[in-house]
């Protein structure tokens, strides 16, 4: 940023100010006052001159510098009146079709500003006029739980797009709340679709994040029948949402207050005292801490003839998977579908 738009950038406030401009025209006004009573007194003052006498011309310098004052402040005030700034960071709309992104001023005589949109703008789904409520989402085993989030929204630098933005959209709040919000909330449903219950709370938001930010960048994963649909190859069918052709952005996604019901968090607990006991006895890493179904059978036929193993742990790893697992059962009992949703998930 050069000097000249340094300077420019620090008086923008002061113009637009509209005491400012009020305080031009005002004093526009005082020299004019000024500048008549000058004007009157010189006649005057000439008239009473004896013929053949050098007239006085003492007044002049004083009326020249009245009548400089005036144009002055009157054309400040004019010209603070037809011209509009635009600050940092914001993308003016006019009515012309118009578009400016950079900090400058612009003349505004014969346009009109139909719309402002900030270049980046942070957004909270808790920050609404009504009462906000979290997104609900189902993982694949029929868990249920919600969350809030926040991410910025990046509009693109081409006027074409921001256009085509404002002809769909007509303000920065409609985009959020009918573009922005409503997208990232089916990404949310749909990434919570390749969750398990029975993974860890930490794992859950990760992955989520991760699913949610996946589907923002390269489009939705397509759901059929309430399953998300794969190629042959068993890549994931996506189909594009409409933001990309407009080339917005969506930066720095991020949950925020991921809660979840308490028969989920009640599993998460359970599977939590199993992996506490298989890291005592170095028996599994925590990343190759299977599913319920499959730490059943690796107790069966490791951890119940491993000699290191106490009869206690023993006891205790046998009382969280059969807990853990009769409440699976509860989950899967909602919805017929579920173990079809469950092994669509295990095949990622």
């Amino acid at each position: 940023m050069d000097f000249l738009t340094n300077i420019t950038l620090s008086l923008m406030p002061i113009v637009q100010d509209p005491f400012f401009k009020k305080g031009c025209y005002g004093f526009a006004i005082i020299t004019m006052i000024i500048l008549i009573f000058l004007t009157i007194r010189m006649v005057i003052k000439r008239r009473k001159e004896k013929e053949g006498r050098i007239i006085s011309d003492r007044s002049s310098p004083g009326v020249t510098f009245i009548s400089i004052l005036f144009f002055i402040s009157l054309s400040i005030g004019i010209l603070a009146d037809i011209t509009e700034w635009n600050e940092p960071g914001k993308i003016t709309v006019l009515d012309s079709g118009e578009v400016i992104s950079t900090p400058k001023p612009y003349f505004s005589l014969g346009k009109k500003k139909t719309a402002v949109y900030d270049h980046t703008k942070e957004i909270k789904s808790t920050e609404v006029a009504e009462s906000p409520e979290p997104v609900d989402m189902k993982f694949n085993d029929s868990g249920i739980a919600k969350t809030d989030y926040k991410f910025d929204l990046k509009l693109p630098e081409d006027p074409v797009k921001i256009i085509a933005i404002h002809e769909k959209f007509g303000s920065q709040e409609k985009l959020i709340n009918e573009g922005a919000k409503p997208l990232i909330k089916e990404a949310i449903k749909i990434g919570a679709m390749l969750l398990s219950s029975e993974e860890s709370s930490d794992m859950k938001e990760k992955k989520l994040a991760a699913f949610v930010n996946d589907q923002l960048k390269k489009g939705l994963y397509l759901i059929e029948r309430g399953m998300i649909l794969k190629d042959k190859d068993g890549n994931l069918i996506r189909k594009k949402h409409y933001f990309s052709e407009f080339k917005v952005r969506f930066e720095k996604f991020k949950l925020e207050n991921f809660n979840k019901e308490d028969i989920v968090m009640k599993i998460e607990i359970e599977k939590e005292k199993i992996t506490k006991e298989l890291e005592k006895i170095n028996l599994l890493k925590l990343k190759e801490i299977p599913f319920i179904n499959d730490l059943e059978v690796l107790i069966e036929h490791k951890i119940m003839h491993e000699k290191s193993i106490s009869k206690d742990q023993k006891e205790l790893i046998i009382s969280s998977l059969k807990s853990a697992k009769k409440m699976l059962l509860k989950l899967r009992e909602r919805k017929p579908d579920s173990r079809d949703r469950r092994k669509n998930s295990d095949t990622l």
